[in-house]
């Protein structure tokens, strides 16, 4: 053994020792957070540091290891099995078996294997404790590893069938007695060298159907001398460097025509005048019908291409005429009359009138679609009846007064009732050209579009913007300084305040905004899981418990670096008129919710919460993976319910997976996300309020309330829409927001900050506090004269 290999074993077992005497030399556990010491340096009592929330990253690294010096092993063993024997049969056997075996090596190398391993754990159910999700991970790892090591074990394999040694070995397996006897017992010089002849002559005939039997043809020629054992070598040797030659051109063309298309391509985009934005959607877009939008992905392709009749200004908060000159509103609230701009024309080229308004508001308020956007609507029980006296002329009566009428139709996308096209013609600036799912999205700029500048000029000026789905934040701060995307809509405060100290001119933070981040408990009587748990998610007090024993302040300080405050409910308090100020500040007090578990029937067993009938008390949160902020506000609630004797465990899903759990199959048991407010009237909540409504998300699409509060709260939500007393209005509002905080359908958490990156590249942005804070005003933005400069070079 040489000096390195000795060190390098002597490091090993240094590692393996301090793994396996972790207990006993650390002072905490690795998920302990020490939360008022977080991202502090090395010291005595941290000798490594700690991580943003606190946790000694030198008890992680030791725990961590223990996981990975066992599995990852095991899976490499595994895969190398697999491997030696595919590789080794293959390239012993040779012929139409190695041909099979190297075909498939090639398919699977060129299979996302990850998207396999992103399915697997989707499927698995959300209890699965945590290490044997890593054991599954590991295995698959392990039984999916084997393509790289196939091709070297393989052509080794080969080497040997076809090498001069295998030739001799196989001339003394073949070798009969009498001949080597003969060999042997010759005394002359002549005799030897004719018995050698002889022998090979009687060999070639056996060696021969041998080597045919591995795939190998030799010449018709039999070997005479042991020089010629080597000719099917260098021959081989020969035909291998004219491949070889043949081989390094064919690489340096493939890498001429890669080196020349970019230069040829952003040539071309070079001429382009207004150039193509760049940026990231976090989620695969569910649905292109705008009717039918329910998560940001969508809303961000909605607002891009949708045609409104009336815009609300995101940063004047004032609504503007769109595709209506001018509207009406009836004294009683009911109905509304629009005014159409004449001579516009959709995506398509298809004519833009009256009936389209029609034929858009039928089918958005149709309860068959269970559009979200037209639950906003929803202010009473009958139908909404639609006129056209004219191709520029629309009335829309309600069955029922509305409130705020006007400022819901920024919502509303309108849609094309002769176009064959359907949702997928617009009015809007740009239009969906291409969509590659998983991938990106290209939008184009609609030569139809109806805008122009004060210079005349039409509008928008980019040509195209290209979303590309990107749901790891890590990697989308990374595109956007290395300049590759032009904006971040929504940033969180860790890549904040990171931005602020390399580049401040291009981090914005507008403020307290209207969204908020949550968690809550599944509802839904038909739910798959334990009927108990079930019990426990209907109890108020339960709920009420859970909420008391989480630090909303902590959260705010660690996760969000200060910039987010502690929500109070559904109305943050950047909303001035609509938030309910008698609401009680959020406490954190662990002993105040043990108290109300015991009320409700719990009790503790040491450090274990049991209900009445003796079950622990541990239920599973689940968020979309990507999203830092998120799985850190579960770790720290985690701790804190720690405390009360609750066990919580953290799931994270890829964002198509938790809408279909959390909209169609209700396979959850908790969920944490946030809610986008695009605007402060409390009739842009209808959809989440409403107990029918689809974001109901607790227990959505009820057919009749299911509690005596949902009652109540469909009341006062129908009634606050269907008056027109701002008075009223407020009255009713504020007694929804009573409700919800006794109840505790949704545990608010915060309400974070308006916080997003624009490029110095992007010229005419403001950011703002409502939604979209970045892009809201895309008609006009321009990029500078080098389209492709980000943050930096």
């Amino acid at each position: 053994m040489t000096f390195l290999q000795k060190v390098a074993a002597s490091i090993l077992c240094a590692i393996f020792a301090l793994m396996v005497l972790a207990t006993f030399l650390l002072p905490a556990h690795y998920a302990r957070q020490f939360r008022d010491i977080p991202n502090a340096g090395p010291s005595s009592g941290h000798p490594l540091g700690t991580d943003p929330l606190g946790r000694d990253f030198l008890a992680r690294l030791l725990y961590g290891t223990r996981v990975s010096l066992l599995l990852a092993p095991a899976a490499a063993l595994l895969s190398t099995l697999i491997a030696a024997v595919l590789g080794s049969v293959a390239g012993l056997l040779g012929g139409w078996f190695e041909r099979i075996v190297l075909a498939a090596t090639d398919l699977s190398l060129a299979l996302p294997w990850l998207f396999l391993l992103l399915v697997v754990r989707a499927m698995l159910p959300l209890d699965v404790p945590p290490l044997v999700s890593v054991v599954i991970a590991f295995l698959m790892m392990g039984l999916l590893g084997w393509q790289a090591s196939v091709r070297l074990i393989c052509a080794a394999a080969r080497g040997v069938r076809d090498s001069d040694f295998l030739l001799l070995l196989c001339a003394i397996f073949y070798l009969d007695p009498a001949l080597h006897f003969d060999r042997g017992k010759s005394k002359h010089p002549g005799s030897r060298r004719d018995g050698t002849d002889a022998l090979l002559g009687k060999l070639d005939a056996r060696l021969r159907g041998f080597f045919n039997a591995f795939g190998k043809s030799l010449e018709a020629r039999p070997p005479r001398s042991s020089r010629d054992c080597g000719h099917v070598l260098s021959t081989g040797s020969a035909v291998a460097g004219g491949r070889t030659v043949m081989r390094r051109v064919s690489v340096v063309l493939a890498l001429i025509l890669v080196l020349c298309w970019p230069v040829s391509a952003s040539a071309e985009s070079a001429v382009q005048s207004g150039g193509e934005l760049h940026f990231c959607l976090r989620g695969e877009p569910k649905t292109f019908n705008p009717l039918l939008v329910e998560e940001d992905a969508s809303e961000t392709i909605r607002y891009l291409t949708g045609g409104v009749l009336i815009r609300l200004n995101r940063q004047t908060q004032a609504l503007e005429p769109g595709l209506a000159v001018s509207w009406k509103v009836s004294a009683d609230g009911r109905s509304i009359r629009f005014h159409l701009r004449t001579g516009l024309h959709f995506s398509d080229g298809t004519p833009f009138t009256s009936e389209d308004v029609a034929y858009t508001m039928k089918a958005l308020m149709d309860p068959q679609l269970h559009s979200p956007t037209g639950d906003s609507f929803r202010s009473g029980e009958g139908q909404v009846a639609v006129r056209t006296p004219s191709a520029d002329s629309v009335i829309v009566t309600f069955p029922a007064p509305v409130a705020g009428l006007e400022r819901l139709f920024d919502q509303v996308a309108i849609l094309s009732a002769h176009s064959p096209k359907k949702e997928m013609a617009v009015l809007g600036p740009f239009y969906v050209a291409h969509y590659t799912p998983g991938s990106s999205v290209l939008l184009r700029r609609s030569t139809n579009y109806w805008k122009k500048d004060k210079e005349g000029k039409p509008l928008p000026y980019l040509d195209s913007i290209r979303l590309d789905i990107q749901r790891n934040r890590d990697i989308e701060l990374l595109r956007f300084r290395r300049g590759e995307i032009h904006l971040i809509n929504v940033l969180d405060a860790e890549y904040f305040d990171r931005l602020q100290k390399e580049m401040p001119a291009v981090a914005h933070d507008a403020g307290t905004g209207l969204d908020s981040e949550f968690v809550w408990f599944n509802q839904v009587p038909t739910a798959p899981f334990a009927e108990s748990k079930k019990a426990w998610f209907r109890s108020t007090e339960f709920r009420k418990a859970i909420s008391m024993a989480i630090n909303r302040a902590d959260l705010s300080r660690i996760v969000f670096g200060g910039h987010a405050q502690p929500a109070f409910g559904p109305v943050s308090p950047a909303s001035h008129f609509w938030f309910n100020s008698s609401l009680p500040v959020p406490q954190y007090d662990s002993a105040a919710a043990l108290r109300l578990l015991s009320q409700a029937g719990f009790h503790l067993e040491g450090d274990t919460l049991r209900d009445s009938s003796g079950n622990r008390v541990e239920f599973t949160v689940i968020t979309n993976s990507g999203n830092r902020s998120r799985e850190q506000m579960v770790a720290m609630i985690q701790q804190d319910l720690s405390q009360i004797g609750v066990k919580v465990n953290l799931v994270t899903l890829d964002f198509p997976s938790l809408i279909e759990r959390i909209t169609r199959t209700y396979d959850y048991e908790a969920c944490l996300l946030g809610l986008v407010n695009t605007d402060l009237d409390p009739n842009s909540q209808m959809n989440v309020w409403l107990s029918s409504a689809e974001n109901h998300q607790w227990n959505p699409k009820q057919s009749k309330p299911a509690t005596a509060w949902e009652a109540e709260l469909d009341r006062l939500m129908r009634a606050q829409a269907s008056t027109t007393s701002d008075k009223k209005r407020k009255a009713d509002w504020d007694r929804v927001q009573q409700i919800i905080f006794e109840q505790q359908p949704f545990i608010y958490l915060v309400n974070k900050n308006a916080m997003s990156a624009v490029s110095p590249a992007v010229i005419g942005s403001a950011p703002s506090v409502l939604d979209p804070h970045a892009f809201w005003n895309v008609e006009v933005l321009r990029l500078g004269p080098d389209p492709a400069l980000g943050a930096q070079k």
